[in-house]
Order: C-alpha cells, then sequence, then structure tokens
C-alpha cells in the first residue's frame, strides 16, 4: 500500500484537443476523445493534445510531475512535465493538465499513459489510435 505522504492516488484520465481556463475557474474542454482516436492515416499530426489528469493528491508541493506515452512497440513518444507545483489543495482532487503541442502519431495501436508525481511514473490509462473506416456509399 502506498504511503499517503508521497505521490498521489490517480482517479481518471480524459484526452481532449485542448483544454482552457475562464476567468471563473471553470474549463472548457474542446474535443474530448474516448478510448479510441480515429485518424485517415499515420504519420497523424495532432496541433494540440491535452492529457488532463484527476488525482487525490498526497501532498502540497511537488517538485516534479511528468507524463509519458509510449507506443505500440513500447518506445517513447513524448515526455511532457514541470516542476515546483506549490500550493496543491489535498483536501480536494486535484486536476493536472499537461499540453502537446504538437504531437505526432507515427503507428496505428495502443498507446500507453504514465504519470509519476514526485514518484517514479505509472501506468494510469491508455487509448487506440485506429483508421477511419472508409463506409462504401451505394446510391
Amino acid at each position: 500500500m502506498m504511503s499517503k505522504t508521497k505521490g498521489y492516488k490517480f482517479l481518471s484520465l480524459m484526452i481532449s484537443d485542448d483544454i482552457r481556463k475562464e476567468d471563473n475557474g471553470k474549463e472548457i474542454i474542446i474535443g474530448v476523445y474516448t478510448d479510441k482516436i480515429i485518424v485517415d492515416t499515420v504519420p497523424a499530426l495532432l496541433p494540440t493534445f491535452v492529457l488532463r489528469f484527476e488525482v487525490d493528491a498526497y501532498q502540497k508541493h511537488y517538485d516534479n510531475i511528468s507524463a509519458t506515452i509510449y507506443g505500440p512497440d513500447k518506445k517513447e513518444i513524448v515526455n511532457v512535465g514541470f516542476t515546483s507545483v506549490n500550493d496543491v489543495d489535498i483536501t480536494r482532487r486535484a486536476v493536472v493538465p499537461l499540453k502537446v503541442s504538437p504531437i505526432v502519431f507515427h503507428a496505428f495501436g495502443r498507446y500507453e499513459v504514465h504519470l509519476g508525481m514526485d514518484c517514479r511514473e505509472r501506468l494510469v490509462g491508455s487509448f487506440s489510435l485506429e483508421k477511419r473506416e472508409v463506409v462504401a456509399q451505394t446510391g
């Protein structure tokens, strides 16, 4: 069992094209994906791509938050993160959005998402990149 003095408890992952913050603190979430991202061809370029993690934070300060996406071949596609995050409200769930702009996917298949918050990254989610099915139109 993980100590509640360091790290985090993972709650959810949402993947979208973009997230923006309103003046009132609300988030505008644009282009939410399910566990599938449908594209016509690879390589596939997405101009913006956001990983939105929801966690129970176990500490008020984090020195290092990072996320890595691994491709179907288990090779690192991208690693994003930031350092020195202060004043995390540990009395409620914390939201950690990490934006990649742009991102290129080179293969169809299953991608893994790993997250670390002052601890070793661990698998927290996955999604698949799939080819758009062309439906023959009869007429």
